[in-house]
């Protein structure tokens, strides 16, 4: 488009001129004249004055504008129009340099668009989708770990502190009483054991003989009725087992002598062989030598023996009591009457005979 105009510019400034020269021209064959003039605004115009006139050549007066003869612009098209003012102005010089004034191209003013309304697209709403339902989702049940149990730690058991030692007093004498040891005897084993009475018999290289007051318990001899020593029967093995062990302490142990004990034959009868005891019953030879008289010998058993079956049914309510010498003969055994009187035969009843209390002895260590 702009080259277009330009084009048309250049041809219609060509025409110009053609035509301009050929004026110029014309005039010089024409011998005209030119003649000058001066306006009221000072300026001075040369007009050239010819005796004919061309048909054909324009006639250019004062302030005449050359318009070249241009092809119709399009309608659509602006045309620029090219005006000057051509002023003749003819001098001695072969060639006159028209002055053309040229009118300013109209700026074509563009049309205006009109810019569209832009309709407004409807935002679509949104169709609701459907949250899914969360399938419930088994929830595991945690498996039961078995908890170990804790081993139990061992609590260790306190040393015992060496208690002191029970000891009989060193300074006792025959016939007093010592308590030594604990055994039942009120038949009431809530209360627990009670202390053990002694009698001293004798006191000699600093050790007492003892005999318990009353008779402890109740047992036979012998558990069979055979013949049978003090070195076989079964009451010697209760009182250096049974007895022992539920009568006296560590302590109280340890200060019991062992003692030898003779076999006394008697009647004739085979007393066996020598023992060494802890605990021992009284012979035929001691009974009588510790005791002097029968009342002496006499004893009551406890609450607790009796109830074991000692019979009381003699003298006064005391009881018999076994010695460990044998009878008459050797399935019997001698033994105490409850009037005190020392049986030595140990005629009508055996070995095994049940209803005669025990009474126990021992040597104690007094340093």
């Amino acid at each position: 488009m702009k080259i277009t105009l330009k084009f048309k510019i250049l041809i219609s400034f060509a025409l110009s001129m053609a035509l301009f020269m050929g004026c110029l021209c014309g005039c010089e064959k024409d011998g005209g004249s030119n003649k000058t003039s001066e306006d009221k605004n000072g300026y001075v115009t040369e007009t050239m004055v010819t005796s004919e006139t061309d048909e054909t050549t324009p006639e250019i007066t004062e302030n005449s504008t050359a318009v070249p003869t241009a092809e119709p612009a399009p309608e659509d098209t602006p045309v620029p129009v090219v005006t000057g003012t051509a002023t003749s102005s003819v001098t001695a010089e072969p060639t006159a340099t028209p002055k053309v004034t040229t009118k300013p191209t109209a700026t074509p003013i563009p049309k205006m668009t009109a810019t569209p309304t832009l309709k407004p697209t409807a935002t679509p709403t949104p169709k609701p989708t459907a949250t899914p339902r969360p399938k419930p989702t088994a929830t595991p049940r945690p498996k039961s770990t078995a908890t170990p149990t804790p081993k139990p730690t061992a609590t260790p058991t306190p040393k015992p502190t060496a208690a002191p030692i029970p000891t009989v007093n060193p300074d006792v004498q025959v016939g007093d009483y010592v308590f030594f040891g604990s055994y039942e005897q009120d038949n009431n084993t809530s209360n627990g054991k009670e202390e053990i009475e002694w009698l001293v018999l004798d006191v000699e290289d600093g050790k007492a003989l003892v005999i318990s007051k009353y008779a402890l318990d109740c047992q036979p001899y012998n558990t069979l009725y055979t013949n049978v020593t003090w070195e076989t029967c079964t009451l010697r093995n209760w009182l250096n087992g049974t007895f022992y062990n539920s009568a006296f302490s560590s302590g109280e142990k340890s200060n019991i002598v062992t003692s030898y004990l003779s076999a006394e034959d008697n009647y004739g009868t085979d007393a066996g062989n020598s023992t060494n005891d802890k605990i021992f019953l009284l012979s035929i030879s001691e009974a009588k030598k510790y005791f002097s008289l029968n009342s002496a010998r006499q004893c009551k058993p406890t609450a607790y023996a009796k109830a074991q079956g000692t019979s009381t049914s003699g003298f006064y309510g005391n009881c018999l009591w076994w010695l460990r010498s044998p009878g008459y003969y050797q399935y019997d055994a001698s033994y105490v009457l409850s009037d005190g009187f020392v049986d030595d035969r140990g005629f009508g009843d055996g070995v095994y005979y049940g209803n005669y209390g025990v009474r126990p002895a021992l040597w104690i260590n007094l340093e």
